[in-house]
């Protein structure tokens, strides 16, 4: 699979026999999760009724003065 998507050969072949049964890179479980997973409910917010917002409005927060720059001052 990896020589068929990258166009060469896979080097680390060593490395993945001796890591291909722990499960972090076990796979078959990973597909099941994604298909079974449901994604988190997205937080309704009611716009206030004293702010008019544009939705391709960029809103600039202030920051407070980071590190470098208060060295720098």
């Amino acid at each position: 699979m990896y020589q068929s998507e990258e166009k060469c050969n896979f080097l680390f072949e060593h490395c993945w026999n001796l890591v291909k049964d722990q499960p972090k890179w076990i796979l078959r479980d990973a597909a099941k999760q994604r298909k079974t997973m449901v994604p988190p409910p997205t937080p309704t917010t009611t716009p206030s009724p004293t702010r008019n917002v544009i939705e391709d409005e960029v809103v600039e927060l202030d920051r407070p003065m980071g590190k470098k720059a208060a060295i720098q001052k």
